[in-house]
């Protein structure tokens, strides 16, 4: 009976906790939602749940780079507006609506070309 009331006690500390961590989550996403336009990566980081790696790469892609502005010390700012937009502009592309042989025609197409 010792062992269940204790197993109970932790599982109910848990639950509280994951709770509050859920509470916490939900009052930054309010903050962030009237916040100010322009978003440091950290920011930008809870904003899109996504890590600031991610951000980096998407900002330093060859195409279609996440539009973001560089200021003093070499601080990243992501206007809010510009990154929904961007994100919008990127739809998850079905696997199938990828026409492998098209690009694979092209890629050839440009080596022979080179050759």
């Amino acid at each position: 009976m010792r062992k269940s009331l204790d197993w109970d006690r932790a599982a109910l500390a848990e639950v509280q906790l994951q709770s509050k961590s859920f509470k916490c989550t939900l009052i930054q996403r309010k903050q962030l939602d009237s916040a100010a336009e322009w978003m440091d990566l950290r920011t930008t980081q809870g904003y899109a749940d996504v890590s600031e790696r991610t951000l980096r790469e998407w900002i330093h892609r060859p195409l279609n780079p996440l539009p973001a502005v560089q200021v003093e010390h070499g601080k990243i700012l992501i206007k809010r507006s510009k990154f929904d937009q961007w994100l919008e502009a990127h739809p998850i592309q079905l696997i199938n609506s990828i026409d492998v042989n098209r690009i694979a025609d092209e890629i050839m197409n440009d080596f022979r070309k080179a050759a």
